[in-house]
């Protein structure tokens, strides 16, 4: 990773690798006196919840591991189970995780209530979210939410 290229408060998708690059980084700068963060959060899995799991839940597993190590030196760290998130966000339904995301939407987009991400020329707030970006904020919102004294559970 090229320091000089990465901009910190840019959100973005990256390889898990890439990811510990990042955290290596932050760890750089909290050790000469710069830290950016106090708090990190993490959504962890706490089982399968009777269904059958593969290779990449278990990769998973691995990384919120390693992730957790390398934020331990210099960060505190908040673990957040998935069921706990879906609970938080929507609850009043059986959620999943496109309830997750209608629930973002509703609280966060402005005018595109469909798809929160309005178009190239009309921006809304999700633009330029996808995938695991969606799940990624859901973490950041239910921690905010908790700390505010706002949960639902």
């Amino acid at each position: 990773m090229n320091a000089e290229t990465y901009k910190p408060y840019e959100f973005d998708k990256v390889d898990n690798r890439e990811l510990l690059e990042r955290v290596r980084w932050w760890q750089q700068k909290a050790e000469k006196g710069q830290p950016a963060f106090d708090c990190a959060v993490i959504e962890t899995i706490v089982g399968s919840y009777g269904a059958s799991i593969g290779k990449t839940t278990f990769d998973t597993a691995i990384m919120i591991g390693r992730l957790e190590q390398a934020l331990l030196s210099f960060v505190q760290i908040e673990k957040i189970p998935r069921q706990t998130i879906r609970r938080h966000l929507c609850p009043k339904q059986r959620a999943n995780d496109k309830t997750v995301r209608d629930a973002l939407i509703t609280r966060f987009a402005e005018f595109d209530r469909e798809r929160g991400k309005g178009s190239k020329d009309r921006r809304d707030f999700f633009y330029g979210f996808s995938n695991d970006i969606w799940s990624a904020f859901a973490v950041g919102v239910t921690l905010l939410d908790r700390e505010k004294g706002k949960a639902n559970e």
